[in-house]
């Protein structure tokens, strides 16, 4: 599954390569793997193995439903949002470097990370599709990652750590 804002073009990219390469090919491949797309402004349609169902109200329930997140994503900046829910979700996550960035993920443990979208990536996803202890594994590895470094808990610790030393600069400052 992928899901994202159609309307930012790198996530347009990411829908058009799995629309126009990797559900294709992966169709050749393996016919009993379902590619779900969702997202803000997002078409609704359906073919061979494809369902793009648009914008979904609950994110959480669509996550659980899915078995495997990709992100396909070959241009951008910033952290992208989505890792977070697919953390959150304990989704095993297939990721270009650029779609994992800012994130402190190590390829085979949290993730499956690969430079491009090309025949690894294809690769990847035929063999999580057929290997649920592996799905486990990166799931659970990623989603104690991003409870560790990612979540909320995890920024108001750092951020207390972060005033807690500011106020002792300035009492120090103060004093002296």
């Amino acid at each position: 599954m992928f899901h994202g804002f159609y309307g930012y073009i790198a996530n347009y990219e990411a829908f058009k390569l799995i629309q126009d390469y990797l559900a294709p090919e992966i169709w050749r491949r393996n016919r009993n793997i379902q590619f779900v797309l969702a997202g803000t402004d997002v078409p609704k349609f359906e073919r061979e193995n494809i369902k793009s169902v648009g914008y979904v109200d609950d994110l959480s329930t669509f996550l659980a439903d899915s078995d495997i997140a990709i992100v396909p994503i070959l241009h951008g900046t910033g952290v992208g949002v989505k890792m977070f829910d697919y953390m959150a979700a304990g989704l095993p996550i297939i990721s270009t470097r650029i779609g994992i960035r800012g994130i402190e993920a190590e390829n085979g443990v949290h993730a499956i990370i690969l430079d491009t979208v090309g025949e690894k990536f294809i690769q990847a996803i035929l063999k999580l599709a057929d290997n649920p202890l592996e799905r486990q594994r990166l799931g659970r590895n990623a989603h104690e990652l991003g409870l560790k470094h990612y979540s909320r808990e995890a920024a108001q610790k750092k951020l207390d750590q972060v005033l807690d030393s500011l106020q002792k600069q300035l009492a120090k400052a103060s004093g002296s």
